[in-house]
This record gives C-alpha cells, structure tokens and sequence, in this order.
C-alpha cells in the first residue's frame, strides 16, 4: 500500500494511460512526482504542483526507454549549439531515452594510459567522434567524475576488453599468457569497483580479436564474481556466425556470467538463410535456465568505424603502424586480396557482407576535414564520380586503393553505414525472448538514422504498424527487462511509488521515427515529454529541451 498523497508536487501527469514497464495491462491514472522521484499513483484531482501535464486519457506514460548500446561516450563532453543537452545525450532524450549504456563493443574510454591517450583517441574517432579538448582522465573514476557533470541522460558504463587488453599488453597480436590474464583480471576487477557495471567485449576490434577462448573465460569469471553481466559483438556475424555464438555460449556454461548479446543479427545476404540456426542455438541455450539477453536495432544496415574494412593483421598495431599498412604498396596488394576474396571468411568481411562497395556509405569524417562532401555518398557514387568502372578487377582496386588514401588522409577518423542485413531476419530476431532495444548509434556526421529514430521506429512501425509486439510487451522489453539485466530495477526501469521519475509521455497513434538513411538528422514524432530524474527535459508542448 503506498502512503497518503502528498498535497504538492513538483510535477503532475494527469490523466495518463500508465503502462508501467512490468508488462501489465494498461490504467488510467495521475502520477505525482516529488525530489526526483515518484511520490503517489492514483487520483490527484486536488493536489497542485509546479508543473502539470494533461494526458486526457490519451498520451501514454511509460517508463523512460533504456538504450542498451551506445555509442555517445565521447559526444558527451561536446556541446550542441541548439541545446543545453550535450550532443551525445540531444538525440536520445528526443526518442524517449533516459538511461544509456555505454563502453560498448569492448571500446570503453577508460582505462587508458596517459602515454596511450592519443592513440586511442586517434583509433576511435571514426566510432565515438572528436571533441576539441584533450582526453584528460585514466581510470575508470576519472572518467565518470568527468563525465557526471555532463550528463541529461542516466549512464551505464561498461568496461571494454580491447581498451583493458591494450592497457595491459599494449597494441599487439599475440596471445595472451597467465601473467597478462592475471593483469587484465586485476584491471577489470577495479573498473568493476568503480563503477562499471558489466564487461564488453568486440571480437571483431583490433586488439580483442587477437584473445583466444582462455583470455575470455578468466575475464568472464571475474565479471561474474562482481555480478557483472558480460557484452559481447561476437567474434563472426557473417560467414562463421554459428560458431562464433557457440563460443560466446560456451562462455556462459564454463563461467555462469550472464551472456548480453550485441547487437543481435546476421549480415551478409549468402548467410540470411542460417536464422533458424541462429534462434535454435539462442533459444536451447536460453531455455536451459542459462542467463542471456541480447539486444537490436531495427534497421537493416549498421554502421562502426571504416577502417573494419581492413584485415585483422593489417590493423594489428598501432595507430601510425596501420597508417603505414594503408600506404604501402606490398600491403595495400596483401589487402585487397583478402578483401576481394569470395571464399567463406574467417573474419567480418565488410565489403563482402555489404555487397561491395555500394553497401558502403560514408557517415562522418574528422571535424576539420576538406572531404565533408564525401559524408551520405556511398563509395560505388564515389567511385562513378572518380571514374573507377567497378565492373572491372582494376577498377574495384583502384576504388578500394582511393578508400585506403582516404583513411590514411583522416587517421582512420571516418565512420561508415553498412547495408548488411534482410528485414524478414530483422522481424524473427525482434520476437526473441530477452530482447531489449539499443541504438548502437555513432553521433558524428550524417550518422545512421538508429541514433534518432530508434525507439519511435519499435512503437510505430514494427508496434502499431506491423502488430509484432503488444505496447505493454515492448514497453517491457525497453524498460523493465534492461534494468534487470543492470541490476538497477529495484530504482528503475517501472512506473512505481518510490522509484526515480524516469517517465517519457508519447502519442501511440502518431509516434514514429523520421529519420532516413538520405536524411537522418530528424527528430521523430510522438514523444511529447521526457522527465529524467524527476527532472523535465523535454516538452515537446513548447518545442524545448531544457
């Protein structure tokens, strides 16, 4: 039973259709919200309040959505000249989103040497963008101190495996050996202390993809002792997706760590036909009792750094080393053999799985660039406009050659669209048990649409629309689920007396995504208020974001 109604509030919402993120059926009922949280549910017909919205029985009131992958590390430290909200957190709260993880696909920003700090800068600005300030923090503390000032939006911080690897072993490929798991371990267990909430890993990102089953099972044990959850972008999505879930599975048996699938899918059209593989594999392993979720975006094309293009030994080292790769004639050879190879492939194959270089689009280069005309052009566009017949051997090699300059020119800080994926497999995947909803969106540019249009895209489109899901299902699977999987339900994650008011208030028959792939930086429409923290930050009433 909760306590009598207080007779003020800070914020009313009246009259609202309450779906609560447990997956009950919906109600009609007033929310008051109190220092942050939610003070009474029910009718609030003579309390007053500071700010009050009226729902009429219309708007729904659902817990705020949690993105389960995110890419906005860095963009939160860079100022959007329309807002007061930071430029990584702008483009969530607008589609309903108020809490984030991010450290994902074992990139976090933290731990990082101060000797290593430009590098990794260097390495991962075609994935988290460039800010103008110098990186200026170490460990794991540092970064969230830093970061806590910054934040409109809730985070969840993941520690990344490639960034701990790199911290302990620097940029190598070689295995690693009892001292350097024991090093990793200790590294992970202090990032766990201070605030991390799982471990990720991308086993398809230079130096992660270089571990073997071993380096994965001591990480994932340590994890599990600090009733973390462990993320992984599995080693193959392509040719070898099988068994590289297999591996990820066999994780979870030798460890008990609860398994966090990134990004769930399969790309690369010769592979569509291995879903019900796929789900058969997920599915046995999930109904088993073992611990697993996974998350997706709804669209058939993802998007990461360009430089994933490459072979895994041609971006084995570091920053410079790789740029030599890109120049050098006997390499640059080696490449596009490797490239342009049909065979089944033992790595992610970008250009492969896009279908050429007409899957490749071009989503952001550096800040300063002279190429900002190359953003949103897809490289078979840039190869016509450079005369490259790309129905010919040499004309694919001179625009895979022109795609190497162009990453040497940029050191590696262009971002890329990958059309990938069939949306018949895009449907099956989103019915899954223990799925949850992510952007995985890369901020800088003309970025994918998932980093505007997620969340209103699930509502509108694959809710309403095409019927998957009922609201209280998905609504689920966007809150409450995702905060059980980071252990934060018991403040978050429903609508509830006691726990934080992270509320987002949306029309049902308008909400939907606007953004495309020709025209991605567009708000949806539908989202009509965002409170985080009991806090409003955004009314779509007035048009504001505060």
């Amino acid at each position: 039973m909760q306590p009598a109604a207080p007779a003020y509030y800070d914020i009313i919402i009246k009259n609202a259709v309450v779906i609560d993120g447990t997956g009950r059926k919906r109600f009609i009922s007033d929310i008051g919200i109190l220092n942050e949280r939610i003070a009474f549910i029910g009718d609030l017909k003579q309390a007053k309040a500071v700010l009050e919205f009226r729902c009429e029985g219309k708007l729904i009131a659902s817990p705020g959505f949690v993105d389960m992958h995110s890419h906005s590390d860095l963009m939160i430290f860079s100022d959007d000249p329309t807002s007061h909200v930071n430029r990584g957190d702008l483009p969530k709260i607008k589609q309903g989103v108020t809490l984030q993880v991010v450290g994902q696909d074992g990139l976090s920003l933290a731990p990082v040497r101060p000797v290593a700090r430009v590098d990794l800068a260097t390495k991962m600005s075609g994935l988290c963008g460039v800010i103008d300030d110098p990186w200026d923090w170490e460990q794991v503390s540092d970064y969230l101190a830093k970061a806590e000032g910054r934040l409109a939006v809730n985070m969840a911080f993941l520690v990344g495996h490639c960034t701990v690897r790199e911290y302990v072993m620097g940029p190598t490929d070689r295995e690693a050996n009892i001292r350097d798991r024991l090093q990793m371990g200790e590294v992970v267990k202090r990032a766990m202390r201070e605030g991390a909430f799982g471990f990720s890993t991308g086993l398809i990102y230079e130096p992660a993809m270089f571990a073997d089953f071993k380096e994965l099972d001591h990480l994932a044990r340590i994890v599990a002792q600090h009733n973390g959850f462990f993320v992984a972008h599995i080693r193959n999505e392509t040719d070898r997706v099988i068994e590289a879930l297999n591996e990820f599975l066999t994780v979870g048996k030798t460890t008990g760590v609860h398994l966090h699938v990134s990004h769930f899918k399969i790309a690369g059209d010769n592979n569509f036909s291995k879903i019900d593989e796929l789900v058969k594999t997920f599915t046995e392993y999930k109904s088993a009792g073992n611990a697993i979720t996974f998350d997706q975006y709804p669209y058939i094309a993802g998007s990461t750094y360009l430089h994933a293009i490459m072979p895994p030994w041609s971006r084995a080292d570091d920053v410079d080393k790789t740029i030599i790769n890109l120049q050098v004639d006997m390499v640059r050879e080696r490449m596009a053999v490797d490239i342009f190879n049909e065979d089944e492939s033992e790595w992610d194959n970008f250009y492969k799985m896009s279908g050429g270089f007409a899957g490749i689009q071009i989503a952001a280069v550096r800040p300063d660039s002279p190429n900002q005309d190359l953003i949103g052009k897809r490289l078979s566009q840039v190869a016509q406009e450079k005369g490259f017949d790309l129905s010919t051997e040499e004309g694919r090699k001179q625009m895979l050659f022109w795609t190497f300059d162009l990453l040497a020119e940029e050191r590696l800080g262009v971002s890329m669209i990958s059309y990938n994926q069939s949306e018949e497999n895009v449907r099956r995947i989103m019915q899954l048990p223990g799925y949850t909803v992510s952007t995985d969106g890369l901020v800088s540019g003309k970025p994918h649409p998932r980093v505007y249009g997620t969340y209103p895209r699930v509502l509108g489109l694959y809710t309403r629309q095409h019927g998957l899901h009922t609201l209280e299902d998905v609504i689920h699977h966007m809150t409450l689920l995702p905060a059980e999987i980071l252990g934060v339900d018991k403040d978050r994650g429903s609508i509830d007396v006691g726990k934080f008011a992270d509320i987002v208030l949306f029309d049902p028959p308008t909400v939907i995504d606007r953004a495309t792939f020709e025209d991605s930086i567009q708000y949806p429409t539908g989202i009509e208020a965002v409170i985080v923290n009991g806090q409003l930050c955004y009314d779509n009433r007035e048009g504001l974001d505060m």
